[in-house]
């Protein structure tokens, strides 16, 4: 489906230029060989992926050799083709990369042995399953994975879901452990299916994401928990899979298939990460001729020869313009990529130039009778070698700008988080501000009733003013020395607000200054890696350009080589023709000529030998030129390779210990906020507390006593709010003064009063909201 073909969101992490590998092997002769035939193919044991061909007809054949990252003879087996050539694609798949693997060759030469085997012999796709859920299973405790699979084929230049085509029929079930080809394979009588019999869309589209990733439209993708669901998916596929007999193969492949297996796991760096890895298991019909494989004639004894000679026809169109695909790629310089030129090349557009690890099975026969087709088959390889792909770890949910956006997400989680907390404590402070507001009134009350007890009961209170009797005998007068002490706690509160008004305000100046402060040490932590990367990526650049260079002097050496060799090959046969013929001429002379002829024709004979050993001679020394040139360019690459080793490690280990510094100073500025957090809730519930006293004072909860005249409150000390501690004290005044030092030294522009007008400073907070 779409959710897992196009992967929306993908983030380049580890982005670097990979070329495609290229292994050959050599299909067996059965029953060793046909009499007379030793075989065209020599797979040189001395250096590895060296592999030579003799092609042409008797009198004008001639022997070409090729270099390849690998070369599997023909009694390689098939476990050991899977750990030379396929096993690394399945740590990248669970690395989060893109990998792909696929057979190209000679119909008849071994692609769907290859990949996907025969009872008993499990071919690469098996054994590349076993081997991913292997992997999975060790790391279950430490992650979750998820494996998804596809399988389709094209036919007839049409894309058919195999998957949904045997859901269709009910034939996919995961039973047992089945883990091989089908004994009947598809195209016999046993397991040839029309399209009618409910097969689905046999025709499904491809679609490219907005990310530029090709997918196929309705394409099935089936969860699957392990060996045994994969290898039954696969074993239907391939039964409903397009193969017939022919002249050239009695179960020729009439169609390309594709398996797919995505896996999803998160990143196991403990990031919080999810990766996505595909691998791409690519079995391709075999190329023919028409005269061989004796489709389009009706009289070679084969069923349908006119629709194989179709089949035959589009399979042959496809690989044409795979071919030109390659050539394009193989240039690196094309301007333009005929992709859309076939269906083909369209699906396999990301394999081939794009975000994968891509590695060719070239299959060949070594047969003399297959000899051209083998040999049209090393040189596509040969082109494919050259072709350079670009695979990055695919990250699921990841914005484009990577690491440094989701360290900025974070951040803006944490001020939301820190928001929050400051519109709780302004609310608490409207609260508490309302309060104070009604106490104020109730204080101008009761002063209003004082200043009218005063008129009524002045004299009393002037006759009695040293008899303690006296003054209790007046109601009023008693009320107006009942409200002398809330008026004195009234004004010690006040002040007291008022001051945790100030220190609040303080302490909001100070924590945006800080805030600000750690929002710029980001940003500028935020461009030195951005600084770094590009120097890596720089540093990655000019290495894959040394090597480039290097592979091409290589090459131009290696031409060099050859054209000498050939050059001094065709001179010393030329020089031998002319040699014996004088030899000839002078034997026939000699017949008739006296014995001192004969002396001097033994003269010209150690003559000859002289000039054979001459040029024996020159040949060796220009040879050992060749090699010691060779030999001191190798020296030189290595040495510039170790040179931008060095570097690129140093580079490594500078932004490591960057990023160890800027740990340590978040961690610091954490604990900072995080203490300043603290304090002003301690200053919030000091507050709230003196709140508490006075409500209840209101209320009358307090009694009143009196000692040696004096009238006093009692409050209980369960309700006296504590007294603040000298280390909040001290952190206070030290971040106060630290405060005003950096406001001193880097203003703010903020404007931020407190006054009667605006108890809360709200002004302000706009202000900074802004």
């Amino acid at each position: 489906s779409e959710s897992f073909c196009s992967m929306g969101g993908q983030l380049e992490m580890s982005a670097a230029k990979a070329r495609v590998k290229v292994v050959v092997r050599c299909r067996p002769r059965a029953g060793g060989g046909e009499e007379g035939d030793e075989g065209v193919v020599k797979v040189m044991e001395e250096q590895q992926g060296l592999i030579s061909i003799r092609a042409g007809g008797e009198e004008d054949a001639t022997e070409r050799e090729f270099l390849f990252d690998d070369v599997l003879g023909e009694r390689v087996g098939q476990e050991e083709a899977f750990e030379r050539s396929s096993k690394a694609m399945v740590d990248h798949v669970l690395e989060g990369f893109n990998a792909c693997l696929f057979a190209y060759g000679q119909t008849g030469s071994g692609k769907t042995y290859t990949i996907f085997g025969e009872e008993g012999k499990p071919g690469v796709a098996v054994q590349a399953v076993k081997l991913l859920f292997s992997n999975i299973e060790k790391k279950a405790g430490k992650q979750k994975t998820l494996v998804y699979v596809s399988f389709l084929e094209l036919y007839l230049d049409k894309i058919r879901d195999l998957v949904q085509i045997s859901s269709a029929d009910g034939e996919v079930k995961v039973e047992g452990n089945q883990g091989s080809r089908p004994n009947s394979r598809p195209g016999t009588a046993s397991s040839r299916r029309s399209d009618k019999q409910g097969e689905g869309p046999v025709d499904l589209e491809i679609r490219e994401n907005k990310n530029g990733g090709v997918y196929v439209q309705d394409l099935r993708s089936v969860l699957v928990h392990n060996v045994e669901d994969v290898l039954a998916l696969v074993k239907n596929g391939l039964n409903h899979r397009q193969t017939y007999q022919t002249l050239m193969n009695e179960h020729s492949s009439r169609s390309h298939t594709i398996l797919t297996l995505t896996v999803v796991s998160e990143s196991g760096r403990g990031d919080g990460e999810t990766i996505s890895g595909k691998l791409n298991l690519v079995d391709l019909a075999g190329c023919e001729r028409l005269k061989r494989s004796g489709a389009g004639d009706e009289s070679s004894g084969i069923e349908d020869a006119g629709l194989r000679a179709k089949e035959a026809v589009i399979i042959n169109k496809s690989l044409s313009t795979l071919g030109t695909v390659v050539m394009a790629l193989a240039k690196g310089d094309a301007t333009y990529v005929p992709y859309r030129d076939s269906k083909l090349t369209r699906l396999l557009q990301d394999s081939l130039g794009g975000n994968s690890f891509t590695t060719l099975i070239a299959t060949i026969h070594p047969r003399a009778v297959d000899a051209e087709e083998s040999l049209n088959t090393l040189q596509f390889a040969n082109r494919c070698k050259n072709v350079i792909t670009q695979p990055h770890i695919n990250y699921l949910d990841a914005d484009p700008e990577g690491q440094a956006r989701i360290i900025e997400k974070l951040m803006r989680e944490i001020a939301e988080l820190k928001d929050e907390l400051a519109a709780q404590k302004e609310h608490y402070e409207e609260k508490l501000q309302q309060r104070a507001s009604m106490v104020g009134s109730s204080i101008e009350t009761a002063a209003s009733e004082v200043e009218d007890g005063k008129h009524v009961a002045g004299g009393e209170h002037e006759k009695g003013e040293g008899s303690r009797g006296t003054s209790r005998g007046s109601k009023r007068a008693h009320t107006a020395d009942k409200h002398k002490p809330a008026a004195a706690v009234s004004d010690n509160y006040v002040s007291a607000l008022a001051e945790a008004q100030a220190m609040s305000k303080e302490m909001k100046e100070k924590f945006v200054r800080k805030n600000n402060e750690f929002r710029a040490a980001q940003e500028a932590s935020r461009k030195n890696e951005e600084r770094l990367k590009r120097e890596i990526e720089d540093y990655r650049q000019k290495l894959f350009s040394l090597q480039e260079e290097s592979n091409s002097k290589v090459q131009s050496l290696e031409m060099q080589l050859e054209s000498q060799q050939a050059k001094f090959e065709g001179e010393i046969e030329q020089l031998s023709q002319n040699n014996s013929r004088l030899i000839n001429d002078m034997d026939a002379a000699l017949r008739s000529v006296p014995e001192k002829l004969k002396l001097d024709s033994e003269k010209l004979r150690g003559m000859d030998a002289t000039i054979q050993q001459a040029s024996a001679k020159k040949d060796a020394e220009l040879t050992e030129a060749l090699r010691k040139a060779a030999e001191n360019s190798e020296k030189m690459l290595g040495l510039q390779r170790e040179q931008y080793e060095y570097w690129l490690n140093k580079k490594n280990e500078d932004l490591k210990n960057f990023i160890t510094e800027f740990e340590e100073y978040k961690t610091e500025r954490t604990a900072q906020v995080n203490s300043l957090e603290s304090h002003a809730l301690y200053l919030f519930d000091y507050c709230n507390a003196l709140a508490t006293v006075i409500a209840n004072f209101e209320k009358g909860l307090y009694p009143v006593y009196e000692k040696s005249g004096i009238k006093a409150v009692q409050i209980p000390q369960k309700d006296k709010p504590q007294l603040m501690s000298p280390e909040v004290l001290r952190d206070l005044s030290k971040y106060r003064k630290r405060a005003d030092d950096f406001i001193k030294a880097h203003p703010t522009g903020l404007n931020i009063s407190f006054s009667e007008k605006n108890p809360t400073g709200s002004a302000g907070l706009e202000l900074i909201a802004s």
